[in-house]
């Protein structure tokens, strides 16, 4: 019994350890620069610093061409499959700060969930200490994968208009005022397509959230539906409502 509950024990610390790697992506992106030698990894730390190709030379000792030959060499190594997928988890581990981070470089003051990308810039641009280091990693990791932050938000957002691109169109306010008024009373079916309407969602996610969310409605006000048990209360419903309109990817909606 005692090996049994030993071995209990070492699974769930293995869990933990997952999870807690998985939480702090900044410490997953320094192990995959520590599988580099050191002189590689000393010589990309620098280069993501912005220091040039003949100022790293000169603390090696090697000509500029010799670093410049060095560079590509070190991406094709990060670029093996053993690091790429690994990279790939950094990346969509920091999705949602990615996106937080291109939204504060914007200068947009009438639409608060849209990046143009015009306005893109070093995600790492005007931070410090470790919040630095990060972003660098990862705009360095982006630029690999995506083939930069351009790249990145064509693929894991939506076109808005023009150069602007969107996910999860509605801001927290706007999303409590819809759920006020999908709460209030029982929702008239044409009401609750305007305000779908304004959410700019794709055409098919539209009609499927209107059969949902009125089927979830009358629901919830006539109090019929069970979940796990127990019939549905207000918190579930608003819950359902919330995850529905802040969807960050509606591109992802089958």
């Amino acid at each position: 019994m005692t090996s049994f509950w030993s071995w209990v024990k070492v699974e769930l610390m293995k869990i933990y350890k997952l999870n807690y790697a998985d939480a702090n992506y900044l410490n997953l992106a320094r192990q995959v620069f520590s599988t580099l030698t050191p002189r590689e990894e000393k010589i990309l730390r620098l280069r993501l610093e912005g220091y040039t190709l003949e100022r790293i030379g000169r603390k090696f000792g090697l000509t500029r061409q010799r670093i410049h030959q060095i560079e590509p060499k070190i991406r094709r190594k990060l670029k093996h499959p053993a690091r790429s997928h690994k990279i790939r988890r950094i990346i969509k581990l920091a999705d949602k700060d990615i996106w937080q981070r291109l939204l504060k470089q914007q200068h947009l003051k009438t639409k608060k969930n849209l990046v143009d990308r015009r306005h893109i810039k070093h995600l790492a641009r005007g931070l410090t200490g470790e919040e630095r280091e990060k972003f660098i990693y990862i705009y360095y990791f982006i630029e690999m994968i995506h083939g930069g932050t351009p790249g990145w938000l064509f693929e894991n957002s939506r076109n808005y208009k023009n150069t602007l691109y969107t996910r999860g169109n509605l801001d927290e306010s706007e999303i409590d005022k819809i759920i006020t008024q999908v709460t209030k009373s029982k929702l008239n079916s044409k009401q609750l397509y305007k305000i779908l309407k304004k959410t700019h969602f794709p055409p098919k996610m539209i009609i499927d959230l209107h059969k949902f969310i009125l089927n979830l409605s009358r629901e919830h006000h006539l109090g019929s539906l069970e979940m796990y048990g127990s019939k549905i209360n207000h918190k579930f419903f608003i819950d359902c409502c919330k995850n529905i309109f802040s969807l960050d990817n509606p591109n992802n909606w089958k």
